[in-house]
């Protein structure tokens, strides 16, 4: 049986003060190292059952991985799963985007399928990377790591295990989550996991 282990990196800076980090490449900070170390005791059953591993190439995800198995396993870094481009909001704050994008922000939140930040992309342009990373693993037998980032996990979550890509902004996963699926038949369940919706 196919099963998949997605895992969130630990927590960077960036994510400590609430911006926008999509190719921005920061490392783990403190918390995040600790939290990574949490998730390595929690899981430790289910690590051992890992047989192939993709990650991000970002700075943070390939951390996360090396804290989670060590020199155990080869991980593959994917550029399919890197997290959203922000373009030229990286790095940026709710509050800076508010102040200096207003209407550009907006028209982003009330429609990401086709709407991009300046220079960056769209959740279509997303969901087509992610879509094409799938179809590689999706006859896989056996468990797989997949270490990435917010918005790819909580996209991936919605099509393929919700089945209900409307669910994607109301999905939350803190950095060091996880979500462990499993395939069943044409379609995947969950098995345990940090994902929440309100």
């Amino acid at each position: 049986m196919t099963h998949v282990l997605f895992v969130r990196h630990g927590e960077t800076d960036g994510n400590a003060r609430r911006q926008y980090i999509g190719r921005t490449d920061l490392p783990l900070n403190e918390k995040g190292v600790e939290q990574i170390q949490r998730l390595q005791e929690k899981l430790s059953l289910e690590l051992r059952e890992v047989a192939q591993v993709f990650h991000s190439p970002l700075m943070r995800t390939t951390q996360t991985a090396a804290l989670l198995l060590g020199n155990d396993l080869l991980a593959h870094a994917d550029p399919r799963l890197a997290e959203l481009d922000f373009g030229e909001w990286e790095a940026k704050s709710y509050n800076d985007l508010e102040a200096e994008y207003h209407d550009h922000l907006w028209r982003w939140y009330d429609d990401p399928w086709n709407v991009a930040p300046p220079n960056g992309e769209t959740l279509q342009d997303l969901d087509a990377r992610l879509t094409a990373w799938h179809e590689s693993i999706v006859r896989s037998i056996g468990t797989t790591l997949v270490v990435s980032h917010g918005g790819p996990i909580r996209l991936w979550y919605a099509k393929y295990v919700l089945q209900e890509l409307t669910r994607f902004h109301s999905l939350h996963l803190p950095p060091g989550g996880f979500v462990h699926v499993r395939r069943t038949g044409d379609g995947w369940q969950l098995v345990q996991g940090e994902i929440t919706a309100p």
